[in-house]
């Protein structure tokens, strides 16, 4: 029996301070199989028991913004954007949307950024 309104995706933009290449390096240390975007299903555990389907995608994208660096004198770009998004199929209507888990991904993903940029001050000033 297939019910109607049950299937949705949710997504989250997430502004970052850090260099996308060295929050994607740190993702890649996190799980090591990564391109620039990762797709993955879930295949077990308890969202199962709340979704059919569970598929969430990661991309991590430079921004065009570009940052004088004195110390180095070169311009670099900083900064970019982390987009996840999930594609799911609720087992009924009474199941809720996923707000929970995106909103434990944006913390995630918000502290992953404020980690990366505090390693980098600390190797900064080493130097």
């Amino acid at each position: 029996m297939v019910v109607s309104g049950v299937a949705g995706t949710l997504d989250l933009v997430v502004e970052i301070r850090s260099s996308a290449d060295m929050f994607w390096e740190s993702l890649k240390t996190w799980s090591a199989i990564f391109p620039e975007t990762i797709t993955y299903s879930v295949i077990g555990g308890d969202l199962l028991k709340l979704y059919n389907s569970y598929e969430p995608q990661l991309k991590v994208a430079p921004s065009d913004h570009k940052v004088f660096d004195e110390e180095d004198e070169k311009v670099e770009k900083r900064g970019g954007t982390v987009k996840w998004s999930v594609k799911y199929e609720k087992v009924n209507e009474m199941v809720p949307e996923p707000y929970m888990i995106k909103e434990m991904i944006y913390k995630t993903l918000v502290k992953l950024d404020e980690y990366i940029l505090a390693k980098q001050k600390e190797v900064t000033s080493d130097n």
